[in-house]
């Protein structure tokens, strides 16, 4: 028997059906890291979670019944159930999305060595008791002499030989349930699994009369719907009976906000809900089938030109309220929207803030003719990575410019990522014994969990390294080792690592291309010896002004990875014309990048006409638009590490 796990999540979303467009069909991608084998123990095992990137709609995975497989994101996590057998077993993690090529993944699990214990149970998936399913059997293997449970109180249990059969008690509490249901056996780990029992929250009868349905108007209950631009979309809800009404029929539906949870819970998703003010119905929402006519239908206006995020998938869960002459059930009175912002650009900019001298919203004012962003991606220059003698730690350090931004990051940072701009937290010496290529593998796991933990608490997206300003390491001192290359891509990955298991949501990790890590080397994972190449822990390499990063100088690292020109504003290092932006594209890099530029006129690095000229160049090289001119502007109130920002928006 194999499990199969659809995931439609982050970016990934299929083509939708719409009134208003219709997305081309693309060639898919799909990449998983690691994806070399993995290698479990009979028992007492850890999970394994595998970070997957696809520009397809969805991603699926399929798998033997032994393996334990759970999304979140762009995330999937990996485990087995004990092996209670005195032999070996391998199989696949098989993952599939579009038209990509398949990516395969092999488990295999050691044999059950004498003196173990081991406890299996099928499923141990999580479950959900919803309307008429009342119980469910679990089948429990084990070499144990015997096995034991204990179940929430308002769940029954009997025990036949090997199964368990739960059955849920009547809810007369008016409210979901919900609990663990654990087993145990003597020396095994025990098995922990969640239960849940889901109440009918609608309050009118919607069972009297002819039955019918919800649909969309594709005949669908669940639609994708992609975007690549901030717009408004119109989809058709459709009702449906069985047969044709006996006298007329009304309708009335609405977006249950309250059902996003257990939407997410049942489809092991991470989905948002889509804000309710932006979306609306006529009639009230009213949807009538006339007498003799079997379907009616009504068409729902979603407005995704306001407080919606690039690259973030939301759900719109669409329900009935009301039904006079007709029936419906749980599983025929919804239909479900999916709506992603994706972001469709060949060639992406990343804006360098020197941030003692500039505020970042200033990023906002910069947008093409299409009304999509010019800057794709903001990099706060810069974090520190720093040593205290005294206490012998090493320590990210933010100075008070950098702090102020991190702590009022929902009116410094997040208007950015509302606007589908990413925001990295950069990193960068700071004088002292540490530096990002020559921290220990010690060292380099330790420091990676700090930053991964900053990045979490203030809502980013992920780091941008760059090489420069560190004295040199202490050697012999548990932190450090000799400066190398090895040693920055040693931090790479574990940033890498550390991300993907604290955040749950993708993140990235990007390099500037100084210093050491002006190439970049594989590495190999300090627990499970599997080797990574930098494109498998790396998400894009900028190089230095007037440079472009070269693939070959980073395995597995792809044109779309690096950057085609990187451009100094204050000191005018570097340029771009429309043609050479054009050849940027056609050469198939990734990304442009811009430093220090600052369009505040009461700035002392004030450029904001030398960094326009290039990006009006820029706009059309790259996506044959016009940039429009900017009407404003966010300043500073006082300039250097210490200085706060101000968050009005001034106009020329």
């Amino acid at each position: 028997m194999k499990n199969f796990l659809k995931i439609s999540a982050a970016a990934w979303m299929l083509a939708a059906v719409l009134v208003s467009c219709k997305k081309e069909e693309t060639q898919d991608t799909l990449e998983v890291f690691p994806a070399e084998e993995i290698r479990f123990s009979a028992v007492d095992n850890e999970a394994v979670v595998l970070t997957v990137n696809t520009n397809a709609a969805s991603w699926a995975v399929e798998s033997a019944d032994w393996i334990l497989t759970s999304a979140k994101g762009n995330e999937l996590t990996v485990n087995v159930k004990d092996n209670v057998s005195a032999e070996s077993r391998a199989a696949s993690v098989v993952f599939s999305a579009g038209n990509a090529k398949k990516v395969i993944v092999g488990v295999t699990q050691s044999e059950l060595e004498e003196g173990q214990f081991a406890l299996s149970v099928t499923p141990m998936d999580p479950i959900t008791f919803i309307g008429d399913m009342t119980s469910v059997d679990l089948t429990v293997e084990t070499n144990a002499d015997t096995w034991t449970y204990e179940v929430p109180e308002w769940i029954t249990a009997a025990k036949n030989d090997n199964v368990l059969t739960l059955t849920v008690t009547e809810n007369t509490e008016g409210k979901d349930r919900s609990g663990f249901v654990e087993l145990s056996a003597q020396g095994a780990k025990t098995v922990s699994i969640p239960v849940a029992q889901k109440i009918d929250r609608d309050e009118p009868n919607l069972s009297d009369g002819a039955p019918g349905k919800l649909s969309d108007v594709s005949g669908e209950n669940t639609v994708n719907i992609a975007v690549t631009k901030a717009q408004s979309n119109v989809a058709e809800i459709v009702f449906t009976l069985d047969e044709p009404a006996e006298s007329e029929v009304s309708v009335e539906v609405y977006v249950d906000g309250e059902y996003l949870d257990e939407y997410n819970y049942l489809n092991t998703a991470s989905l948002r809900l889509f804000p309710g003010q932006n979306v609306s119905f006529p009639s009230d929402g009213v949807i009538t089938v006339p007498a003799g006519e079997r379907s009616g239908s009504i068409q729902m206006t979603i407005d995704g030109t306001t407080g919606i995020s690039m690259d973030v998938s939301y759900l719109i869960p669409v329900c009935v309220k009301s039904i006079d002459n007709a029936s419906v059930t749980s599983s025929t009175k919804r239909v479900n929207y999916i709506y992603t912002y994706e972001n469709p650009k060949q060639v992406k900019n990343c804006y360098f803030v020197a941030v003692n001298d500039t505020n970042p919203l200033n990023a906002l004012e910069y947008v093409l003719a299409d009304g999509s962003q010019f800057f794709d991606a903001v990099v706060l220059f810069a974090a520190n990575i720093n040593y205290d003698a005294d206490e012998d730690l090493v320590y990210l350090y933010n100075n008070p410019s950098v702090q102020q931004l991190l702590d009022e990051t929902d009116t410094y940072l997040q208007p950015l990522r509302q606007k589908g701009i990413k925001v990295y937290l950069g990193l960068l010496g700071n004088r002292t014994a540490a530096g990002l290529c020559q921290l220990s593998d010690w060292g380099a796991q330790q420091w990676a969990q700090e930053v991964a933990e900053a990045v979490r608490d203030y809502k980013l997206d992920g780091v941008n390294l760059d090489d420069e300003y560190s004295s040199d390491p202490i050697i012999g001192n548990r932190w450090f080792q000799t400066k190398s290359t090895e040693a920055g891509c040693r931090l790479l990955y574990e940033l890498k690592k550390s991300l993907s298991a604290t955040c749950s949501w993708p993140t990235e990790v990007s390099v500037y291309s100084v210093g050491r890590l002006n190439k970049l080397l594989s590495v190999e994972d300090l627990e499970t010896g599997i080797e990574y190449n930098p494109g498998q822990f790396v998400d894009f390499w900028v190089d230095d002004y007037n440079r472009a990063s070269d693939p070959e100088d980073a395995p597995g690292m792809t044109m779309k990875q690096c950057c085609g020109m990187s451009i100094e504003c204050d000191a005018g290092s570097g340029s771009i014309t429309e043609s050479s932006a054009r050849r940027i594209k056609e050469e198939g890099y990734g990304w442009v990048m811009w430093y220090a530029f600052d369009p505040n006129p009461d700035s002392g690095i004030y450029n904001k006409d030398y960094g326009l000229s290039m990006m009006k160049a820029a706009a059309k090289g790259l996506y044959d638009q016009e940039l429009l001119d900017p009407a404003g502007y966010y300043k500073k109130v006082e300039y250097g590490e210490k200085g706060a920002f101000d968050s009005t928006r001034y106009t020329y």
